[in-house]
This record gives C-alpha cells, sequence and structure tokens, in this order.
C-alpha cells in the first residue's frame, strides 16, 4: 500500500520486498565502487565520488524503511516480517561494505589529507568537511588499518554478529508467551487496568503476556508476593534460546562519542554508583501519521469530498496501521513544514514489543531538494474498553514525555547529509548522534512530567473532568527520587556487565579468538546485581536472552542511558535558572531547539551541549536529587 504524501509503501508481499533489497543493495554497492574506482590520487574525481555516495546515502536510506517497518509495526504476515528481518541483515551487510572497502578508505584520506594541506583555500561548507571525516573514521574502526588477514576475519565476525542480532531482536519481537493468574492471584491491579486484559472463558483466568503492558501493572500494583514473583522470574525466562555472542569491541563502539572510550564510561557509572550505594542500602532498608488511487479519471476535488478522502488517506494510505496517526509539524513563527510524525500506540502481534522512535525518512538534500525528516513512535500503550477510555498511569505518561522527546529531535533536525539525520540501529544504516547524546533531548523531556503546572494541564478526571487535587500533585511530585539511588543502582550493574562483556582484552588476533576468550555474561551479570542492585541471583533465568539492547547497538553503550540523563540533568536545571523556574516558556524552548535538536549530527554532542549550557556539563545535579 502506498504512502500517497510520502511515496512510500509500509508493508509488500514477501517476493516484492526481497527485490526491494536487492534493488537498494545494487543501488548502494555501485556506489562504492565508483569511489573506489576513482583515480587514486585525483581529489577532484574522488569528491565526486563521494558527493555521488552522499545522493545515493540520501535515495537508500530514505527507502530503507520500506524494509525495515514490517518486521517492527506494518506487517501481521510472519512470513512477510521473516523477509523484512532478512532484508534489514542484507542492508546493514552493504552499508558495512563501504567502510571496510580499501580502497574507498584510501581515497577518502587523499582526499581529507589534500584539505587539510589546503586549508581555507578549500571551497566547503562544515557539513561537506564533517561528512569525510566520519567516513574516514568509520573506515578506521572498520578495520582498514589492519593486515588483510585480520581485516576479513574482522568482517566475517561483524556479518556473523549482524545476523545474530537480527536473529535475537525478531525472536523477541515474535515471543508471545503468556502467564495465567486468577482474580484473587491479581489482588491490588487497578480494576480499570484488568478491563483491558484477556480473559478465559472457561477458566476464568486472565491471560497475560511477557510485555510491559502487562508486567509493569502487576509488579507494581499487585498485593500477592508469589503473583509477582511468577511474573518477573517468567519474564526473565523468555527467549532463552537467545545467546549473543561477543568480541571485544567496546573501545571501537565509544569511539568518537561523547565519552570517548569504556574505561571512561564505566568510571562513570562505578562512580555514580559508589555515590549512591550507601543511599541504596538505607532504601532497601526502608523498602523496594488520494482521490486519484480511488478514481484515476478524477481532475478535481470537491467540497464533500474533503473529509471523506482526509479520512480514507489517513486510515488506509498514509499508515499501516488504521489505529496509526500521522501529524504534520509546523514552525509557529514561519509556518514552515518541519516534518512528519507517526503515532502507533497499541500492542499488535509480532510488533515490538517496547517502546521507540523510528526514523521513517531522513532529513536530508535529496534531488536538489531538502526532504523534511518523518519519524514514528511505536508503543505498547492500553487500549480503550467497553466502559473507559485507556487511562495511562503517571510512568506511562512519562514514558511517551521521553519517546516524545526523541520526536522531537527527529522532527526538528535538519541536515544536508542523510548520515547527519535523526536515527539509530533499529534502522540498518549507519546515521545520527553519538550514542551517548541520543538519549539527551528524550531524558530531558521526561522531566515536563514532573513538573506541578505541567500535570496539572495534563491530568482531569475522565468522568468528572475534575483537575488533580493539590495535594495529589505534590505527593506524585515527591515520590519521584523515593528509593531512586537504589532504583538507579539497578540499571547502573545492567550497564557495567555490558560493558564488562565486550571489554575482555586479548593480544590474539580476531581470526584465532574462541568462546573461552571471553567472560561468561551470566556470572558478570549476576555479579554486579548482587554488588550494586543488592539482589541475587534468579535461579534458572537469563535476562541477557530478551534484552533488546546489546543486539541493537547498544552494545557497550548502555550507560548511555545514564551519562544522558546527567547531561539532560544540567540542561534541565541551566533551562530553569534561565527561566525562572518554569517549564513553560516558549522562547527558552527555542533555545533547546537550535542548540540541541535542530543541528542534528552536524555538531559533535559535546559541542551542542557546550554551546547551549557555555561551559562543560556537569555531573553533580543528577547525583544529588537522588541522595536526598
Amino acid at each position: 500500500m502506498a504512502a500517497n504524501r510520502f511515496l512510500l509503501r509500509w508493508t509488500r508481499p514477501v517476493n516484492e520486498l526481497q527485490q526491494l533489497a536487492t534493488t537498494l543493495v545494487t543501488r548502494y554497492r555501485d556506489a562504492i565502487a565508483t569511489l573506489a574506482q576513482a583515480p587514486a590520487q585525483d581529489t577532484g574525481a574522488i569528491w565526486h565520488a563521494v558527493q555521488q555516495l552522499a545522493k545515493a546515502e540520501a535515495d537508500v536510506f530514505t527507502r530503507t524503511i520500506e524494509a525495515v517497518l514490517p518486521s517492527v509495526a506494518s506487517s501481521s504476515d510472519p512470513a512477510v516480517r521473516k523477509a523484512s528481518v532478512e532484508a534489514k541483515t542484507q542492508l546493514k551487510a552493504v552499508f558495512g561494505e563501504l567502510t571496510a572497502n580499501v580502497a574507498v578508505a584510501e581515497r577518502l584520506q587523499v582526499l581529507l589529507d589534500q584539505w587539510r594541506q589546503l586549508g581555507a583555500s578549500v571551497n566547503l561548507d562544515e557539513q561537506d568537511h564533517r561528512y569525510v571525516v566520519r567516513l574516514v573514521r568509520e573506515c578506521e574502526r572498520a578495520g582498514s588499518m589492519l593486515t588483510p588477514a585480520d581485516r576479513d576475519a574482522l568482517q566475517k565476525l561483524r556479518q556473523r554478529e549482524t545476523e545474530l542480532c537480527a536473529t535475537i531482536e525478531q525472536t523477541i519481537n515474535e515471543e508471545d508467551s503468556t502467564v495465567r493468574f486468577t482474580a484473587a492471584q491479581l489482588e491490588g491491579v487497578p480494576a480499570g487496568v484488568l478491563a483491558g486484559w484477556d480473559r478465559d472463558d472457561k477458566t476464568d483466568e486472565y491471560v497475560l503476556s511477557l510485555k510491559a503492558p502487562s508486567v509493569v501493572p502487576v509488579l507494581t500494583s499487585c498485593h500477592v508476593a508469589e503473583t509477582r514473583k511468577t511474573m518477573e522470574q517468567r519474564r526473565n525466562q523468555r527467549c532463552l534460546e537467545n545467546y549473543p555472542r561477543k568480541k571485544h569491541h567496546a573501545d571501537v563502539m565509544i569511539d568518537g562519542r561523547m565519552c570517548e572510550n569504556a574505561d571512561a564510561a564505566l568510571d562513570f557509572l562505578q562512580g555514580i554508583a559508589n555515590r549512591l550505594l550507601p543511599a541504596a542500602v538505607q532504601q532497601k532498608e526502608g523498602l523496594l501519521a488520494f482521490k486519484r488511487t480511488q478514481e484515476p479519471q478524477a481532475t478535481t476535488l470537491e467540497a464533500w469530498d474533503l473529509a471523506y478522502f482526509q479520512k480514507l488517506q489517513l486510515s488506509r494510505d498514509e499508515c499501516w496501521h488504521p489505529e496509526v496517526r500521522c501529524f504534520a509539524v509546523h514552525d509557529d513563527s514561519t509556518d514552515e513544514l518541519l516534518g512528519h510524525f507517526f503515532l502507533d500506540m497499541h500492542s499488535r502481534p509480532g510488533k515490538y514489543g517496547h517502546q521507540c522512535v523510528m526514523p521513517i525518512r531522513p532529513s536530508c538534500v535529496r534531488d536538489g531538494q531538502q526532504q523534511t525528516p518523518i519519524v514514528a513512535m511505536i508503543a505498547n500503550f492500553p487500549r480503550n474498553t467497553a466502559d473507559q477510555p485507556a487511562l495511562l498511569r503517571h510512568s506511562q505518561v512519562t514514558t511517551f514525555f521521553h519517546e516524545f522527546g526523541h520526536v522531537c529531535h527527529g522532527v526538528c533536525t535538519s541536515s544536508k547529509y542523510a548520515r547527519f539525520a535523526w536515527a539509530w540501529s533499529i534502522v540498518p544504516y549507519p546515521a545520527g548522534v553519538e550514542y551517548d547524546y541520543l538519549e539527551v533531548p528524550s531524558m530531558m523531556f521526561e522531566n515536563w512530567t514532573w513538573d506541578a503546572s505541567v500535570l496539572r494541564k495534563l491530568s482531569c478526571h475522565f468522568k468528572t473532568l475534575a483537575p488533580l487535587p493539590d495535594d495529589a500533585v505534590e505527593r506524585l511530585i515527591a515520590s519521584r527520587f523515593h528509593n531512586k539511588a537504589w532504583g538507579e543502582l539497578r540499571y547502573l550493574y545492567m550497564a557495567m556487565a555490558d560493558l564488562r562483556v565486550h571489554m575482555k582484552e586479548s593480544d590474539q588476533p580476531a581470526s584465532v579468538h574462541t568462546q573461552s576468550d571471553f567472560a561468561d555474561p551470566l556470572q558478570v551479570y549476576n555479579e554486579l546485581r548482587l554488588k550494586y542492585a543488592l539482589l541475587p541471583a534468579e535461579p534458572d533465568a537469563n535476562p541477557w536472552t530478551a534484552w533488546y539492547h546489546p543486539v541493537m547497538g547498544y552494545d557497550a553503550g548502555y550507560y548511555s542511558y545514564a551519562w544522558s540523563e546527567a547531561v539532560a540533568t544540567d540542561l534541565l536545571q541551566t533551562f530553569k535558572e534561565r527561566a525562572g523556574g518554569s517549564l513553560l516558556v516558549p522562547e527558552q524552548g527555542a533555545e533547546i531547539r537550535r542548540h540541541i535538536l535542530a543541528p542534528g549530527a552536524t555538531v559533535d554532542g559535546k559541542t551542542m551541549v557546550k554551546q547551549y549550557l557555555g561551559r562543560e556539563p556537569n555531573f553533580e545535579p543528577f547525583v544529588a536529587r537522588m541522595c536526598e
């Protein structure tokens, strides 16, 4: 089905999806060959080939979503989803061919060296220079400086890693196991939540999935400890067939990010963890997104056509599912179209089981025109029931604001090159900001849901429309950092485990690594869990097997959430100081958009933060507020 405005198809039969993947792979591979075959010392020819590569990236990155989205949200057919995963793997592999190509690396280095010699006399804008610098850096990371044997071994490892990660990711998406509880076993779970869950008419038991919309209410509200225990154990026993293969690359993954290296990331995590541990001990003790498609001969749209075709387009044409909605975003002062976003808010079989924002179309210059970005929030919030609308818990509202921070970042980004558009590894192409900057806007935006004036605007009783009482607002805000040090440590130990299993050093080349060269990830996880979360290991459980992040680009990068939150806390404090304590000052919001959102990856994350703050970031406010 074609999306009329965006010229994108959200899903297609397996054979057409395979053909699309082949077309995109061939287009990109041709651009690689053009660059690799450019005369080795002819910088004019090399630069022309680089510009052709950028044009190919704008085209291929834009259409990649048509191959990837079916596996995440747009297809209910398992065969199509499987073909989509295979297409994503093919595309990720060909994107890797660019930076692994020695001839490409050599020509890029020749071009960069000449630019450096000529200095200011080279007529380039900042993004031209940054594009070539990034390509050179990625060639180095891909092994262009290695011996042919080691480079070949590394490429084989990376291809195998890509295949495994895609398999694990889709296994988690397809996982549909359930657990059953009686009403008595779910004592304490709000009636409105229970009404939204499936119930077996024969046994009168509630049938719960092991995904967040079911897990969170049980773990937070159920009075029956045995029920909470069963839910916690069963969710950590999902997808045990997933067992991630690892290699040492933490420093490789972190190179070029704000944090710079794995040791700095680990020091950051441990420093915070050690600061929080005493408070955690105390807290433990206290408690735990046309008409011609329908009428090909039509030449006009009449007034009586408008509402009909708008609804038809929205429900059929522009979105991949009837529940999905599309929104256009315009600049309030100029009415310039900035981009679009989709909201895909509810669970479906085979859909991505967590919450995320997915790049749909990158911001870039394509065919001589600036292409506006499109993103989609993929969520799993509750649906309306027969008796009441979907009522979100405060934690779900906070999750929405977090993800909408990514939406704002994606829609507000304006870049010349597709590589500098907002993106992350849920799409296979290499683009986006540093991973330890990616979460900064979203982490900052979460804070709006903890502000009294914002809460009063957001909330009311769903029947009487009465506002949330002041004392309830105050109690909610006061609860934010209750047991937070201990709760943060339960994240930090996972981030440290992610780093430790990717920090094994070896003098042996990649071609001779064996399984014994690596630490046992479960042992590492459980040791850190006991030390920092103050919780023993769970028997017959392996949390690694259903953990999305290590196989979706966050390998040696899970620390980024804490790093980003620390930076976001400093940005927030500065925002409030400049806004007189308010979070509802448009002029200050415009400054965040200008400095933190709009540049995308055209500027280093460190530079964006320093430009807004006027100084280096300070992590102390992040730690201090959790120890109060």
